[in-house]
């Protein structure tokens, strides 16, 4: 189970993005229900730093996250970036959670 990939790591969204939006965006797309963890790093000042971890219930759900996401521009902003969407290096809800809470960066983070 641990070799299962669950997390996908989610670049170029626009940096005017926050947590809720994203979430907005995949509930959707079909995926409310499908994700225990959205990480959305950012910065003093600034909603994001452009990418996301997001970890699915299943393998299954993730999987087809990344077909449907790779190439989503989110309209609601004034970006024309498309998603990039591949594994993340951490898988795992617990194995995330980890290390979220190990970083220095704790404090600059919204977690849903």
């Amino acid at each position: 189970l641990e070799d299962q990939v669950t997390t996908m790591m989610v670049r170029n969204l626009p940096y005017n993005m926050t947590l809720e939006m994203l979430a907005m965006h995949m509930d959707v797309y079909g995926f409310a229900g499908c994700y225990d963890l959205i990480h959305l790093p950012h910065m003093s000042g600034s909603p994001n730093l452009g990418y996301a971890f997001v970890n699915f219930c299943t393998p299954e759900h993730a999987e087809r996250f990344e077909i449907q996401f790779k190439k989503v521009s989110f309209r609601t902003t004034s970006s024309i970036k498309a998603c990039r969407v591949q594994s993340a290096h951490i898988q795992g809800f617990t194995n995330n959670v980890e290390f979220i809470y190990r970083t220095k960066h704790f404090n600059e983070c919204s977690m849903l």
